[in-house]
């Protein structure tokens, strides 16, 4: 009976590791910023969703091909670089939701999906919370 109860707590113990070790959604957008930083694309991509993700490879795809592969992050991944959060994600059935100041003046949402287990930045959610919000593109 000690055995089982052992067992058990180990395994408890070690899904509760494992479940605190995922990225909160405002981790996981400071990892992209690193990624786009450092030019690293297929890690940038890796934080969207499986959905978004092509169309994210898509437009990395076209900035090589504008900037070329060794040049400065082109403006878009330049912008998310300058880009910083003025407010905590909003948590709520598997969506966050991050407020970030880019610069302008106007707050920026960008959403994100528990996909996987791990947070993703989704364009087609962000997109509707801004039209929604009535801007903040």
């Amino acid at each position: 009976m000690k055995n089982k109860a052992f067992t058990l707590t180990g395994v408890l113990l070690l899904l509760g590791l494992a479940s605190g070790c995922s990225k909160s959604p405002t981790q996981v957008y400071l990892a992209m910023q690193k990624a786009a930083m450092k030019g690293h694309y297929d890690t940038f991509a890796d934080y969207f969703t499986k959905q978004s993700k092509p169309f994210v490879k898509a437009l990395i795809e076209l900035q090589k091909t504008d900037f070329g592969a060794d040049q400065q992050p082109s403006v878009p991944l330049r912008i998310l670089t300058q880009c910083s959060v003025i407010q905590q994600q909003k948590i709520q059935k598997g969506q966050a939701y991050l407020s970030l100041d880019c610069g302008n003046g106007k707050p920026k949402i960008l959403a994100f999906r528990k996909e996987d287990g791990k947070w993703r930045a989704d364009i087609k959610l962000t997109e509707e919370l801004r039209l929604h919000a009535g801007g903040g593109k």
